[in-house]
């Protein structure tokens, strides 16, 4: 008598896709370069995402802390602060986005005849790469670092006399974390 066939094994489910369109929070700090008086300056930001499959739009808000530096008789300080939109593309863990930010320079002269305070337009576009690390859950820790060109460098004048004039570049190191939504 021939054997009964065995039953065939149940398919195993297909896992279910990610969605398409995602959101995501974000909030860290960065390291600046050139943004600021003095050789370095720190800050932060924070802001919301959007990712559609590989591409990723980003608006946020980021400031520095106000960093100074002497000059002749006096010292200047200065921070900037405004908002921020990224376009980017996510390839496997790394990204690259142009960004642009758009704010203003709160800077000041101190010890000088006058003692002004200017708010100058602040402005910067350019490139930022990355990487995400997944740590638990929907949390990732993300690390960038940003080459941005200042179209329109703030100058603070005191007296007439020029006394600090931010470079037309700058570069930002930044550690954040991020919290994907679906």
């Amino acid at each position: 008598e021939p054997e009964p066939e065995p039953e065939p094994e149940p398919e195993p489910e297909p896992e279910p896709e990610p969605p398409a369109l995602t959101g995501s929070a974000y909030v860290g700090g960065h390291m600046s370069v050139g943004a600021t008086p003095g050789p370095v300056s720190g800050g932060g930001s924070f802001g919301i995402e959007l990712r559609y499959r590989a591409l990723r739009l980003a608006i946020g808000v980021r400031g520095d802390v106000p960093r100074s530096t002497d000059f002749h008789n006096g010292s200047v300080s200065a921070h900037t602060f405004g908002g921020e939109i990224s376009a980017c593309g996510h390839w496997s863990a790394l990204f690259a986005c142009a960004t642009g930010v758009i704010g203003a320079t709160r800077a000041q002269g101190s010890g000088f005849e006058s003692n002004d305070v200017a708010y100058l337009v602040y402005t910067a576009l350019g490139l930022r790469l990355g990487t995400e690390f997944m740590l638990s859950g929907p949390v990732a820790l993300r690390a960038q670092l940003d080459f941005l060109t200042q179209p329109t460098p703030a100058t603070l004048t005191v007296s007439d006399q020029e006394v600090w004039s931010m470079a037309p570049f700058s570069v930002n190191v930044g550690l954040g974390v991020v919290v994907h939504l679906e």
